[in-house]
């Protein structure tokens, strides 16, 4: 079974968005929910910026070459809605 999609970055952080809940939730985890291919994004807000985050959003391997994490073309709306998400995991 699918393990559950967390409600909320933190206590009264935004909750997480709709891309999230349906691409991110089945690679990462937060707060010990989701999945496991990739890494865990507890505290992912205290090792990037917002810049970081909407590049490594926009194209991993400029980031990192050889990550494994696919280019997922997302929309800017998308990205938009990811990094303060992203951004509350301190």
């Amino acid at each position: 079974p699918k393990a559950p999609v967390p409600t909320s970055a933190v206590a009264g952080g935004p909750p997480p968005p709709a891309i999230f809940s349906q691409i991110c939730i089945s690679c990462h985890s937060v707060g010990g929910a989701g999945g496991n291919v990739g890494p865990a994004l507890d505290g992912v807000g205290s090792r990037f910026d917002e810049a970081k985050l909407r590049a490594w959003l926009h194209d991993p391997t400029s980031i990192k070459p050889g990550t494994k994490m696919p280019n997922l073309h997302l929309a800017e709306q998308d990205v938009d809605a990811l990094v303060p998400f992203l951004l509350s995991h301190r």
